[in-house]
């Protein structure tokens, strides 16, 4: 099929983008895949940001005396780490909405860039050879950002699996996947483009 043929319907546009090339498989997670979850946090960030903002230039010292400065001790204790926290917070969602990740498929090997904003922060291969296993990894946000449960997979080195390295190779490539079935449907995809279970037999 052409690198440009039409997105199959089983698979949501809004998380994954699955474009078939002559020799292998296109996957694409765009931007803005997990928007609700990014909004949550960042309104939390904000809530957190702006009240503590306002405290800190309430309670900054006009003249350098000794009140002032106790006042700004005391209350820089509490005032401070909550704005890092709130600025922590809408950084963070600014960059679940604004990275994506491309990985690429085929019989020889696997390969992931990240980007942001559509700059390339960086890419990963993996010869098909060398990987192990495929891991799905899950993360459940905290319930005051919903609970939702999302879901990333790995690609993970077959010499670090057997030796158990804590620090085994491993490229993430699927990112943001907010259903199981659907990782699952990834992962067998990418099983039969990278031809894993034929090079374990």
């Amino acid at each position: 099929m052409s690198q440009h043929a039409a997105i199959p319907p089983q698979w949501p546009a809004d998380v994954v983008r699955v474009t078939y090339t002559a020799h292998g498989v296109l996957l694409h997670f765009p931007a803005l895949r997990g928007w609700r979850g990014a909004l949550k946090l960042a309104l939390i960030g904000v809530a957190l940001f702006v009240p503590s903002l306002y405290a800190a230039v309430a309670f900054a010292p006009s003249e350098p005396d000794a009140a002032t400065l106790l006042t700004l001790a005391l209350t820089a204790a509490v005032v401070y780490p909550v704005l890092l926290f709130g600025a922590w917070f809408v950084l963070v969602a600014l960059y679940a909405v604004a990275n994506s990740l491309t990985v690429e498929v085929d019989a020889n090997a696997i390969c992931a860039v990240r980007r942001l904003l559509g700059f390339r922060l960086g890419k990963r291969c993996m010869p098909a050879s060398a990987i192990g296993a495929l891991e799905a990894k899950t993360a459940v946000a905290p319930r005051g950002l919903g609970g939702n449960t999302y879901y990333r997979l790995v690609a993970r080195a077959a010499a670090d699996q057997a030796t158990g390295n804590p620090r085994a190779a491993r490229m993430i490539i699927a990112d943001g996947v907010p259903d199981e079935t659907l990782l699952e449907a990834l992962k067998a995809l990418i099983a039969r483009y990278a031809q894993l279970d034929q090079a374990r037999r």
